[in-house]
């Protein structure tokens, strides 16, 4: 199981990958297969890669890539559906062709909680869509390219990563989603922080601090002296360890492996004021 599809031409499994934050990639593996006498899918082992059972589903990821990719998160084992499922593309008025993904999930399930999350889910993001879908029917340039999302299961716990990615660094848009599978109750990030991952609130902030500071020092580092002063290094890189920036509610993403990816806003120097960044600043268990 996982997004997967037999190629036309080769007959072998092509599995279309999944990175946490960045969505689908133009990213193709394949295997060779047969059935054996019992009726049973056979997959041949290939270099590069790997087959493995993760909570009695089949998982397919390349070794040399550290992210994960199989899970079909279109519906998530389940528990979500596509509201928006649109993908294509159109020549605009300047004669430039320009292609689009547009999906967004909702949770399958009347609960109020489950609408509660649809709702916000929709309220956040259908209005991008809605303003991009005239553009396309108008021959417009597009502000954002892709609304799209990324799903997981960890500790019974469903993860629904839904972003909007913009042709310039000032239009994205990072938001996750937490629902308890087991109690059907929802979960915020902070519940994350403290339940889940088993963080001291204290040590979770300062650990993300200094990581975004480094972040932030690293991607400036060979700016001037006179550039900082011209630029506003220190107002930015204030602004990127503030409570503003960094907080109990910053989105966070676990996957089947227990990976851990934070959405970190970081303050920039150039183009719009602030860019987001993806940072993994800790490791499994580590709580």
């Amino acid at each position: 199981c996982g997004a997967w599809g037999v190629g036309t031409q080769t007959e072998e499994i092509q599995i279309l990958t999944e990175r946490a934050g960045y969505g689908k990639q133009p990213f193709f593996m394949t295997w060779q297969w047969e059935f054996d006498t019992d009726g049973n899918l056979c997959v041949f082992e290939s270099e590069g890669a790997a087959l493995e059972e993760v909570g009695g589903r089949a998982v397919f990821y390349p070794l040399e890539y550290d992210f994960f990719t199989g899970i079909d998160s279109k519906h998530a084992m389940g528990y979500l559906s596509d509201y928006y499922d649109i993908c294509d593309g159109y020549t605009d008025s300047n004669d430039m062709y320009c292609s689009y993904t547009y999906r967004l999930p909702q949770l399958i399930g009347d609960d109020n909680v489950q609408q509660e999350i649809n709702r916000e889910i929709l309220e956040l993001f259908e209005p991008i869509i809605n303003r991009e879908m005239e553009s396309v029917y108008a021959g417009d340039f597009l502000d954002y390219t892709t609304v799209d999302y990324a799903s997981s299961v960890y500790e019974d716990i469903l993860f629904v990563h839904v972003f909007a990615h913009g042709v310039n660094s000032n239009m994205e848009e990072h938001q996750v989603y937490y629902f308890d599978i087991e109690t059907g109750e929802r979960l915020y990030a902070k519940d994350i922080i403290t339940d889940v991952l088993l963080l001291d609130e204290s040590y979770f902030l300062d650990t993300v601090r200094e990581t975004v500071r480094q972040v932030f020092e690293n991607k400036y580092a060979a700016v001037s002296e006179e550039e900082k002063q011209q630029y506003g290094y220190d107002e930015y890189l204030a602004w990127t360890v503030s409570e503003e920036a960094v907080n109990l509610n910053m989105p966070i993403y676990i996957n089947e492996y227990g990976d851990i990816f934070i959405f970190a806003r970081i303050g920039s120097l150039v183009g719009s004021e602030i860019v987001w960044e993806v940072i993994s600043p800790f490791v499994p268990g580590e709580g």
